[in-house]
C-alpha cells in the first residue's frame, strides 16, 4: 500500500533537508518538508525495506494531509540504477489520502525495498523498483514522482552540496 495524492496544494514551502553520517557506511536523510507546519501530531507511512536498516519513514500532517517529513536511512545496500523519466512537472505540494491511517499519529507499515541512486548533485529515492512515473511534482529542491495510479512511487532532493554529494559517493 503506497501513499496516494488526492489532491495538491499550488503554494510551495521551503523544504530542510539534512544529510547526516552516522556511521561509516549510513547516512540518514532527513527531510523536513515544511518547516512552517507546527502541527504535532502526524501519522507515518514506513517502508520496510531490506531489513538491515530502519523503515524508510513519510510523516503526513493527519489533518492536511500534506507531507512534512521524510527520513531514509542509507548503505551501500540501498544504491541500485534508477532512472526516473521526465513526465509532466507540476509544482506546490502534494495531499495524500488519509484514510489509509485509523487514528491520528497512526502507523502504516508497509513491505517492499527501497533503492537509492546519485545522479550528479541528485539523490534520488525509488520505492520498491521500476514504475511508470506520470507525474512529478516539484516542492522547491524535493521532487515527488507518482506512478500511473497517482501512488507515490518516489522521492528525489536535487541540487546537493559538494559535501552531501561525497558523503553519498563515500557509500557506493
Amino acid at each position: 500500500m503506497y501513499l496516494t495524492k488526492i489532491g495538491k496544494n499550488v503554494s510551495e514551502t521551503d523544504p530542510h533537508v539534512e544529510f547526516e553520517k552516522l556511521a561509516d557506511d549510513l547516512v540518514m536523510v532527513s527531510v523536513n518538508n515544511d518547516p512552517n507546519d507546527r502541527s504535532r501530531i502526524f501519522s507515518y507511512w514506513r517502508l520496510s525495506g531490506d531489513g538491515s536498516n530502519p523503515p524508510l519513514e513519510i510523516g503526513v500532517n493527519s489533518q492536511t494531509g500534506t507531507i512534512k517529513s521524510i527520513t531514509i536511512f542509507i548503505d551501500a545496500n540501498c544504491f541500485r540504477e534508477i532512472s526516473f523519466p521526465d513526465s509532466h512537472i507540476s509544482y506546490g505540494n502534494m495531499r495524500v489520502d488519509r484514510s489509509i491511517f485509523k487514528k491520528a499519529n497512526d502507523y502504516v507499515d508497509a513491505e517492499g525495498h527501497y533503492y537509492a541512486a546519485l545522479a550528479g548533485n541528485k539523490f534520488m529515492c525509488s520505492f520498491h523498483g521500476q514504475c511508470d512515473i506520470r507525474e512529478i511534482i516539484v516542492n522547491q529542491k524535493i521532487q515527488f514522482y507518482l506512478d500511473d495510479q497517482d501512488q507515490l512511487r518516489g522521492i528525489a532532493v536535487n541540487n546537493l552540496t559538494d559535501t552531501e554529494v561525497n558523503m553519498i559517493k563515500a557509500l557506493i
